[in-house]
């Protein structure tokens, strides 16, 4: 016999509502049927049979089959949303992986039965499978599940497993998170990080955290689970965390460590635009980091720089007083980009050489926005726009890296820095002015022309070098005097 995952869906109290309103109901169901058939397409399903309220879905990759079932719940969820109360429904899904033949074009097996006895025990809206399956899935990065209940079914008592539909619903909640290998979490929490998916490493830092009693691996790993939840924009939970840091410090608490925990305490302050305060607490922590000659010094540095950056307060005088110990890492490339900024110094191929080789994608568009910045001051259009759409490209593959979709979304929105690159642009809207006076007699009338229409467009950043009155690369209107 073949092994196969299967997935079982019925809609919570339809037989109820065809009832009251069958007109109704038979909308609701051509909804819930495009919904389903369009995620069994995305994840390579095969619907077995249609049940009228529901489905029996196959799937060779029990991964694909709870991906399918979180992204249906998704969906249903965010429709639901955006719907009155009469309108909204909710599905029940079982899922199972086992053995199965086929006779007749038909599919039986374990992975059926079982997993048609798993859908009416789902709760409302949620996903169920049991722990055999639990288990083939546990190492899968954007998966997340905690225990359930046990059934007896079948004459034996099954353990099953609550799957969520992303980290965020799974993360504050009071069941037990099955880890069969601590030692393997650690690695894959450290890999995932260094991979730049947070995520998959919240994933599996915060499993540790809940499952071990090793006071000292909870304590490490509670300041990581803060690292993590800052670098995907979660601030709340962040702060939270620092907060309940901050209530147990030892009274002999390591420098190297205080510092690192100021250092976050900061990121969350600058990230919610509280820069002031942030700028303090940054202070506070390099003033320990440059005591025992730490490692980190750069890196704090650089984010103490930023904060003043964004805040437009930084200068000269303060980056002098801070850069004058600077250690050779990958910190120091950024930094030196902010110090040609503030001191007007050419920018040289070496520097630019060292930019390039950047092997990490979020600091790699760290540099180039700040190089977008950097032509900006020296009014340098092309160059500025050049640079601003690489930090864009690569913050972009940097979101790729991210397993979990509402993760994925927090740190393009919600972190401060990444906000700015991907929606606020370093050319200005003066730039793309010409303010000589095109009525002048002693220019030519192409002339003229030019100085009535934009020399670069107001929405993509093409140069207009036809003297155009529309944008050849998006069709926006660039006559000036359309925006007087």
């Amino acid at each position: 016999m073949k092994t196969g995952a299967v997935v079982v869906t019925d809609i919570v109290g339809y037989s109820k509502l065809t009832g009251d309103n069958q007109e109704l109901a038979l909308e609701l169901l051509t909804e819930h049927d495009s919904i389903i058939l369009n995620s069994i397409d995305d994840y390579n399903g095969k619907s077995l049979v249609n049940r009228g309220d529901g489905f029996v879905i196959f799937f060779s990759d029990s991964r694909k089959a709870i991906l399918c079932s979180t992204d249906i719940q998704t969906k249903i969820k965010k429709r639901n949303k955006l719907s009155v109360k009469n309108r909204k429904f909710k599905i029940r899904i079982g899922i199972h992986s086992g053995k199965y033949q086929i006779q007749n074009g038909e599919y039986h097996g374990e992975c059926v039965d079982l997993a048609s006895e798993l859908e009416p025990l789902a709760p409302k809206g949620g996903i169920l499978i049991s722990s055999t399956l639990n288990t083939e899935v546990e190492y899968v990065r954007n998966i997340f599940t905690r225990e359930y209940n046990t059934f007896k079914i079948n004459k034996s008592n099954l353990k099953t497993y609550e799957v969520f539909n992303n980290i965020t619903d799974w993360y504050p909640k009071s069941k037990k998170i099955y880890v069969s290998d601590e030692k393997k979490y650690l690695e894959k929490m450290h890999y995932f990080y260094d991979k730049g998916d947070y995520s998959a490493s919240i994933k599996f830092a915060n499993s540790i955290f809940e499952s071990t009693k090793n006071k000292k691996l909870k304590d490490e790993i509670f300041g990581f689970l803060c690292n993590c939840f800052i670098s995907t924009g979660r601030t709340d939970y962040a702060n939270q965390i620092i907060n309940e840091i901050k209530k147990n410090y030892p009274k002999k608490i390591n420098n190297e460590l205080k510092a690192h925990y100021l250092k976050l305490e900061a990121h969350i302050l600058s990230n919610n635009g509280k820069f002031k305060k942030a700028n303090s607490i940054y202070t506070e922590s390099l003033e320990i980091l440059d005591s025992i000659k730490s490692k980190y010094y750069n890196e704090v540095l650089f984010y103490f720089l930023i904060n003043l950056f964004l805040n437009s307060s930084l200068s000269l005088d303060i980056f002098n007083s801070k850069s004058h110990k600077l250690k050779n890492d990958k910190y120091k490339i950024l930094i030196d980009i902010i110090g040609l900024i503030l001191k007007g110094e050419k920018l040289t191929d070496s520097l630019i050489k060292k930019i390039n080789k950047i092997s990490k994608k979020k600091n790699k568009s760290y540099a180039f926005w700040l190089l977008s910045q950097y032509y900006t001051s020296y009014n340098m259009i092309n160059e500025s726009y050049d640079y601003e759409t690489k930090a864009q490209n690569n913050l972009e593959l940097c979101l790729d890296n991210i397993s979990d979709t509402e993760l994925r979304n927090n740190f393009k929105k919600n972190i401060l820095v990444h906000k700015k690159i991907f929606t606020e642009s370093s050319v200005k809207i003066d730039d793309l002015f010409d303010f000589k006076d095109y009525e002048n007699n002693d220019i030519s009338n192409d002339q003229k022309l030019s100085f009535k229409n934009f020399q670069f467009c107001i929405n993509c950043g093409k140069e207009n070098t036809t003297n155009s009155t529309f944008c050849l690369g998006c069709n926006t209107d660039l006559k000036k005097d359309s925006y007087q």
